[in-house]
């Protein structure tokens, strides 16, 4: 017996919203975040598919069911990339699942660049599809390097205090320190 035309609408929205559950409870084991549905995404576009409950999650998230097929399914990378906003540091983020396999992810390089080195992309043209516990690790990894430069902004804010020095104004050596200046004068005299 086949379903209906609104029958099939009614069980594919009841697997998206079931979807979209699946994966908040897993991203909150994972990363301690909360998510919500955002109910909102069905009346207006370009908006994302979980909203978190912190402002410091660098990604937009659209959220792809289907019963079968290979790959990041079509249109949805369009769709992150529009609910995203590049330039505040929020990238977009496909998560997607294929019946009987387990959830993958589709961000961009810029992402990975960030969770890598700190420093801020733009390049969302590019993408790499990884699996959802490398996913959550990238979040762990950008929101790390995140919050060190808001402390390290904060320190440079604060009045500097001086470090302590010798008589001829060289800094103190610690105990355990290494000079690095008098290190790489030995490695080049004797390269």
């Amino acid at each position: 017996m086949s379903r209906t035309p609104s029958q099939r609408g009614r069980y594919a929205k009841n697997r998206g919203s079931s979807f979209e559950l699946d994966i908040s409870h897993q991203l909150f084991d994972e990363l301690g975040i909360h998510f919500r549905r955002n109910l909102e995404q069905v009346r207006t576009a370009g908006l994302g598919d979980l909203l978190p409950d912190t402002n410091d999650f660098p990604f937009s998230l659209e959220l792809k069911r289907r019963q079968k097929g290979v790959g990041i399914p079509s249109g949805a990378w369009q769709q992150a990339v529009t609910a995203s906003d590049i330039n505040r540091g929020i990238y977009p983020a496909v998560i997607y699942r294929y019946d009987h396999r387990k959830p993958r992810c589709v961000v961009g390089f810029g992402a990975i660049v960030e969770s890598e080195t700190g420093g801020r992309n733009t390049n969302h043209h590019d993408k790499a599809d990884i699996s959802f516990p490398r996913f959550c690790k990238l979040v762990r990894e950008i929101m790390a390097w995140r919050a060190d430069n808001e402390r390290g902004d904060q320190q440079n804010n604060e009045p500097n205090q001086t470090e302590p020095t010798d008589p001829e104004g060289r800094l103190e050596a610690t105990p355990g320190a290494v000079d690095l200046s008098s290190a790489r004068g030995k490695l080049r005299g004797t390269s």
